[in-house]
């Protein structure tokens, strides 16, 4: 039973981690064989953004009983924060039950 609510836990973090959006770090290597052998010539490191997923925030709000009767699709980025915001509180209260 624990191995499931580990389970369930990180599927919990993921989708809020989707939900909210998130920073990764990309990095790309460059190698150059010469008489050394193989080498590392140039190293480049991006951080990328990906943007929060509508349908994670859909899914989050749903599994918090939240979205009742309402249309995410029309709901303007400060009204969709207020929504994720208050997510966020039920998820942090339910984690602590």
């Amino acid at each position: 039973m624990d191995d499931y609510k580990k389970y369930i836990d990180k599927i919990e973090k993921s989708l809020l981690k989707k939900a909210l959006g998130y920073q990764y770090k990309e990095v790309i290597e460059e190698y150059s064989i010469g008489e050394d052998g193989e080498k590392l010539s140039k190293k480049k490191i991006t951080t990328k953004d990906v943007p929060p997923d509508i349908s994670a925030v859909k899914l989050l709000l749903d599994e918090l009983n939240m979205s009742q009767n309402v249309d995410f699709e029309n709901l303007s980025d400060e009204e969709l924060k207020k929504e994720i915001k208050e997510a966020l509180k039920l998820l942090e209260n339910s984690t602590k039950n």
